[in-house]
């Protein structure tokens, strides 16, 4: 293994252990889907909400979506819950860093028949004017590495240009 793949699933392992800030529960809270371009967040920052206060958060449209992710909306905060695949791991492949939180739902049980069980991932991170961010959900899946790999399983991109009025938000 490289140093930079290790490096990486080294971070996404400190990441990992900050299950008490970004609890990968979707929202409960009914309500109709508004996009950014129709409420585009203000220009003051707030603090990222509470695992409490995202039992409340509004779905959100993005620009593109995928079927096994939902999005959800607090303030600026954006939360995005992909469920239904056997998610591995998040990365952060470009952007800023500041205020963004993953979850990935851990299996106990260990070995590869555990890491071929669905579970779920969720992004959380702030939307403001001037960010841009590309970030990555793996899946555990068949791939180059043998029986047992990571691939992509969806990608997020995250981009507020300025003297735009609202951001562009996509999920692949």
């Amino acid at each position: 293994m490289n140093k930079r793949a290790f490096l990486t699933l080294a971070a996404l392992g400190v990441l990992l252990l900050q299950t008490e800030r970004s609890p990968a529960q979707a929202p409960t809270a009914p309500g109709e889907a508004k996009t950014f371009e129709s409420d585009p967040p203000g220009a003051e920052k707030s603090g990222a909400p509470s695992a409490e206060e995202w039992k409340t958060a509004l779905p959100v449209k993005l620009t593109r979506e995928v079927a096994t992710c939902r999005s959800y909306r607090l303030r600026e905060w954006l939360k995005l819950y992909c469920d239904n695949f056997p998610a591995a791991g998040v990365s952060l492949l470009a952007g800023q860093v500041e205020g963004l939180m993953v979850f990935v739902e851990q299996d106990s049980a260990g070995g590869n028949e555990a890491m071929k069980k669905n579970r779920s991932a969720s992004v959380v991170f702030p939307v403001r004017r001037g960010d841009g961010r590309m970030i990555q959900i793996a899946q555990f899946g068949e791939g180059y590495d043998g029986p047992i790999g990571w691939n992509v399983a969806v990608t997020l991109s995250e981009q507020w240009a300025t003297g735009e009025a609202a951001p562009t938000i996509a999920v692949w």
